[in-house]
């Protein structure tokens, strides 16, 4: 399994961001977030096995997300990713080389053994 979620401290980008959120697993999009800690429990008790949880998507890259979700609503869904798509790889370099910090998401790699 391949998982990002929104960390349990995110910094919101818009409104939307703000909630209300649901408190319990209810099967909606999305809750306030999670901790590495919370992930790992939840992979527990799924009899998931976590490979891998570190954090991504920094400062850079959630700006980037979030001009794409304002030209989106101009320009629609298809030319806004065109216009978007050369600041990617900008927010990648940032991130690598920690300018603009990470740890507004969180992803986990985890899978289910055969035996």
């Amino acid at each position: 399994m391949l998982l990002t979620t929104p960390n349990l401290n995110f910094l919101k980008m818009s409104k939307g961001d703000i909630g209300p959120f649901s408190s319990i697993e209810d099967g909606s999009h999305m809750r306030r977030g999670y901790s590495p800690q919370m992930l790992q429990e939840l992979c527990d008790l799924s009899g998931l096995r976590v490979e891998k949880i570190d954090y991504c998507s920094g400062f850079v890259s959630q700006k980037v997300t979030s001009l794409y979700r304002q030209l989106r609503k101009i320009f629609g869904l298809y030319l806004s990713w065109i216009l978007i798509l050369p600041l990617r790889p900008v927010a990648y370099i940032f991130e690598f080389v920690g300018i603009g910090g990470r740890g507004y998401s969180i992803c986990l790699v985890a899978y289910k053994p055969r035996f």
